[in-house]
């Protein structure tokens, strides 16, 4: 434990040099992208990409439950009188936005997509074997992407999966030092994950000098 003390005409120097070193200046709306490029047989109905975003899928009207295969996460075409397959949301935790989502197959399909609780579906896509299907301009919490292959040969057979996303805190992204005789000195940010050091403080006489235990 270090204690440092300050007299009280470089107080405000202190204060800013205080928040520069407690990581200061972090953006708070800064993306992030994470990719998954190969899925085991535990992870045919779900997984994480990273603390924030994670996959769920579903059999739907698909013509088999969503399977492993070379590594492949597969989603199966519809079933005889059904409109859509299996389907695989992609969503990010309370905090966070997505920004752009991108799935690769190895086989030539066709796909769907709705966004967060919607019912309503994009236009019915081709995508050609090894090709990427990329929605951007996002801000929402969920994508689901849904098979329409029209039959075993057009099975979308998931490769990759890349998520970028953003943090949806507010605000200023500096941390904020305030000091008051009741509770002492408080170091406070909205930067997502961020957690303030432990730091007191303790006045002598009228103020004449400021001290900080960190």
């Amino acid at each position: 434990m270090k204690k440092t003390t300050f007299s009280h005409s470089l107080l405000s120097l202190c204060l800013l040099f205080l928040i520069s070193i407690l990581g200061g200046g972090n953006a708070v709306n800064a993306q992030t992208t994470v990719t998954k490029t190969s899925f085991t047989d535990e992870e045919k109905t779900g997984a994480s990409l990273d603390e924030v975003v994670s996959y769920t899928t579903a059999k739907g009207g698909g013509t088999s439950e969503p399977g492993i295969y070379s590594g492949e996460l597969r989603l199966y075409q519809p079933s005889s009188g059904k409109n859509y397959g299996n389907s695989i949301q992609i969503a990010v935790v309370d905090g966070y936005s997505l920004v752009s989502v991108s799935i690769t197959t190895s086989q030539a399909t066709d796909y769907s997509y709705i966004l967060d609780e919607s019912t309503e579906h994009s236009a019915k896509t081709s995508l050609a074997a090894n090709a990427t299907a990329t929605v951007d301009g996002l801000s929402n919490k969920s994508i689901t992407f849904y098979c329409m292959g029209s039959s075993k040969k057009n099975r979308l057979n998931i490769s990759s999966i890349a998520v970028t996303y953003v943090s949806t805190a507010t605000g200023s992204t500096e941390p904020e030092l305030s000091y008051n005789p009741a509770s002492g000195v408080v170091l406070s940010s909205n930067i997502a994950g961020w957690s303030a050091p432990a730091l007191t403080s303790e006045v002598i006489g009228d103020l004449s000098s400021l001290s900080f235990t960190y």
